[in-house]
């Protein structure tokens, strides 16, 4: 009998600072606009409803920056308090289209512009903007289809720890049986689709059973010569 579940006190860990000069870089994706919408709307209420606090931000950014897959419909905000993040994220709800640090892109509208990321001299340039902290350069092309190794933003460094947040907001989309069809596999029809040899399912929720009549005139049986 289990009286109560385990549960191993947690380590000690070294809270990553996000101050000013070191913003924490919030990521959000989905496949279409609608499902982003709701994903920031699951993530402002989760922050919310947690009572997360600035000591949260660096796990929250870096866990959506590791732990999830990046999409087509893409959303950043370089942001240094949470407050700051949930204002920005309720902005964007409100239908404003500028925002400041917020960033907006979907690639297959900016396919043009993707050419420039193939260039071999854009490694050497995304290294100098790491080393001076100028994030907003490397957000503004992550929204446009940077594939970008956000590991790389600690190197050297305490890495935050990847908390629980809530996942990608899959559209609910039923997909009812026609009534007609339904009331045809509901009646006698199953039987005759069951197979040639077996003409009833007697079947119970304990056993389950077929059952076949056959007579000279079963044309399963007939043979021609």
């Amino acid at each position: 009998m289990i009286v109560q579940e385990y549960r191993a006190a947690e380590p000690a860990r070294a809270v990553v600072a996000v101050t000013p000069q070191r913003p924490a870089v919030v990521v959000l994706s989905a496949r279409r606009e609608e499902r982003l919408r709701e994903a920031v709307h699951r993530l402002l209420s989760h922050v919310e409803r947690q009572g997360c606090t600035d000591e949260d931000l660096a796990d929250i950014a870096y866990t959506l920056q590791v732990g999830r897959e990046a999409m087509e419909v893409r959303l950043a905000c370089v942001v240094s308090t949470l407050e700051e993040l949930k204002a920005k994220l309720a902005q964007y709800l409100a239908g404003e289209k500028s925002v400041d640090e917020l960033y907006r892109g979907e690639i297959r509208r900016d396919k043009d512009g993707l050419s420039i990321l193939a260039d071999e001299d854009m490694g050497r340039t995304i290294d100098a903007w790491l080393s001076k902290g100028k994030l907003h350069k490397l957000v503004e092309l992550w929204v446009r289809g940077l594939a970008f190794d956000w590991a790389r933003l600690y190197d050297g460094e305490v890495t935050p720890r990847r908390i629980s947040l809530p996942t990608y907001p899959f559209a609910r989309e039923r997909y009812w049986v026609p009534e007609e069809l339904a009331a045809a596999t509901s009646g006698n029809l199953v039987s005759e689709r069951l197979h040639p040899l077996v003409h009833r399912n007697t079947s119970s929720l304990v056993v389950q059973r077929f059952s076949s009549v056959f007579t000279g005139r079963s044309s399963s049986l007939r043979t021609t010569w």
